[in-house]
């Protein structure tokens, strides 16, 4: 099984996930791309600094990527990561991470 850490592999962001206020959506594209190359397409999602960008990125994750995993954000849970609210990235994290865990052992 594929380890889900992100220190073991190569990112084009090398700041660590939990770095709330600096979050960057493109880091977790390029893990779920990783595990699941044909149901997410990278060119889709770019670095963002403002607001409007950042809840495209999200929306297009959530519709286009999240969806076909079997579940999707509430957008008050993506208002919260987008306004670096504390436990905001934390709890989408822990749950992106149990839906990759899941689907490998479904593979």
């Amino acid at each position: 099984m594929k380890s889900l850490y992100h220190d073991q592999r190569k990112t084009s962001d090398e700041t660590s996930l939990m770095e709330v206020s600096s979050f960057n959506l493109v880091l977790l594209a390029e893990i779920i791309h990783h595990y699941f190359p044909t149901i997410i397409e990278l060119h889709n999602y770019s670095n963002a600094s403002g607001k409007s960008q950042k809840l495209y990125n999200w929306n297009t994750l959530n519709t286009k990527v999240f969806k076909k995993m079997g579940f999707q954000l509430h957008r008050l849970d993506i208002d919260s990561v987008i306004a670096a609210e504390p436990e905001g990235i934390e709890r989408i994290l822990k749950l992106v991470k149990d839906m990759v865990r899941q689907l490998i052992l479904d593979n």
